[in-house]
């Protein structure tokens, strides 16, 4: 099997992943340009395909997205940024 390259900054991030996965995954910090959509699917597919043109082999990314029904599927993929500006528990 092709080793996975795992694009975080985090090696906190990969350490977990080997663990949870039980073979071993390399990690690659790689500053991807980062498309704005409330689609978590366009987001990731981007940077998926972004990372394998840098890294030219089998790549794994992540995102995270919370949709709130109620506000219109917000804060969404601009999690971050909401709980940069109010805390979970404001959100909630």
């Amino acid at each position: 099997m092709k080793k996975i390259t795992f694009i975080t900054g985090n090696p906190k991030k990969a350490e977990y992943l080997e663990k949870y996965l039980g073979f071993s995954v390399s990690h690659k910090k790689v500053d991807l340009i980062e498309i704005q959509s409330l689609d978590l699917y366009e987001i990731v597919e981007h940077k998926v395909r972004e990372a394998y043109k840098t890294i030219q082999g089998p790549v794994l990314v992540e995102d995270a997205s919370l949709e709130f029904r109620a506000l219109g599927r917000l804060p969404g993929t601009f999690i971050k940024f909401f709980l940069e500006e109010m805390s979970e528990e404001t959100i909630c």
